[in-house]
């Protein structure tokens, strides 16, 4: 799969991290940085100039970040947090679960000797997204202000564009909290129509509108994701083609 990516044009790969991975499908497990012992997977990596991109850690344990920064990961993306189950708390509940995840995350990648060469983002869903108090702010908003800003986002558009924001939400939202999101961002297509993930340029995210955007705001990497890419065409690598394909000839004329 990796060969795959690499002949594809990319320049690097986000994994999941899983230790539960030996429950999930086989295809699942291919996508797990924690799949193959950490040498074969550093060799892998090496082999066909792939960079290793925040993994997605479904579990934040001292064994996920020995991994990472043993295969030259610079930081983490958490998938969920206390919040993550929606907008369900009372305001000042939700306060409070963000500052008391932000002091476990800090005090623990600190205690682990990580503090200073592991950065920890967080991958955004529909429902951090909503305004929960009368200044406007949201769940990221409590995350990113309760670790002092060290807990980054990593937006994802087709979550923030569906069902909350729309395309103009997402890049007034994209500029105004600019300074909250790292370099990495996720790019996925939805059908507005039935939410059915697609990929790049078969749904309806205008894509020729936000490039620009994401150039002027420091997205340095876009990192391409599809929800259901068997429900597409019956491959995930096929979808992957057609979205980079996509993507390459609209960056293109950005550069124009």
């Amino acid at each position: 799969m990796l060969s795959d990516l690499a002949e594809m044009g990319c320049a690097g790969v986000q994994f999941l991290y899983d230790e539960a991975l030996t429950e999930q499908p086989i295809a699942y497990q291919l996508t797990c940085i924690n799949a193959l012992p950490p040498e074969q997977v550093a060799a892998l990596l090496k082999e066909f100039s792939l960079i290793p991109l925040a993994p997605h850690c479904a579990q934040f344990t001292r064994e996920a970040c020995d991994l990472l920064a043993a295969l030259g990961c610079e930081g983490l993306t958490l998938q969920g947090c206390s919040l993550s189950q929606g907008p369900l708390q009372a305001l000042p509940e939700r306060e409070a679960a963000a500052r008391a995840d932000a002091a476990y995350y800090q005090q623990a990648l600190s205690e682990w000797g990580y503090g200073d060469t592991l950065y920890l983002s967080y991958h955004s869903h529909w429902w951090e997204l909503p305004p929960v108090n009368e200044a406007g702010e949201n769940d990221l908003d409590f995350l990113w202000s309760a670790t002092e800003g060290r807990l980054a986002l990593q937006l994802d558009t087709a979550w923030a564009c569906w069902p909350y924001l729309g395309p103009e939400g997402l890049a007034e939202y994209l500029q105004t909290h600019a300074r909250q999101c790292t370099t990495l961002l996720h790019v996925k297509d939805v059908d507005f129509a039935t939410g059915t993930p697609c990929a790049v340029g078969r749904g309806d995210i205008p894509w020729e509108e936000l490039l620009p955007l994401w150039r002027e705001n420091g997205v340095e990497w876009l990192i391409v994701e599809n929800d259901g890419p068997r429900k597409l065409n019956g491959s995930g690598l096929v979808d992957m083609a057609e979205s980079l394909r996509y993507l390459q000839e609209k960056l293109a004329k950005t550069e124009n």
